[in-house]
């Protein structure tokens, strides 16, 4: 199944079930309306709120996004994995498993911690 929009996902979500979700974090909110990452974000939060927990493939040109959601994917219950959609097909695929088998993948960018606390960085700043 396929959803062009965040009220179609939702709709076929509950009369479904599925057990794989992949999203394009660039989702429009309703038909005829553009797309945003923001609606996308909101709709992923959504997901790992909820008690079905699919799991779940994002796909984006932005993963970077992620950064806020990581400490909910990481107590998530169901299977989560996160890729550039420029990188080839094969790996969709190896991650689609990864997914299925329930287990969490984040990319390098995402797994590498690139932003200081700022309660750190003021403390660093009065200490020196």
């Amino acid at each position: 199944m396929t959803a062009q929009d965040l009220q179609t996902a939702l709709t076929q979500i509950k009369l479904y079930h599925p057990t794989l979700i992949v999203l394009e974090l660039s989702i429009s909110e309703q038909p005829q309306t553009p797309a945003r990452s923001e609606v996308g974000m909101r709709f992923l939060k959504m997901l790992l709120e909820s008690k079905l927990a699919p799991n779940i493939l994002v796909l984006s040109t932005n993963i970077k996004l992620l950064v806020q959601l990581k400490p909910m994917i990481n107590a998530y219950e169901g299977g989560f994995a996160a890729m550039d959609k420029s990188l080839p097909i094969r790996e969709m695929l190896r991650l689609v498993d990864v997914a299925l088998w329930g287990s969490i993948y984040f990319p390098l960018e995402l797994r590498a911690r690139s932003e200081f606390d700022r309660r750190w960085l003021e403390v660093l700043t009065l200490k020196y």
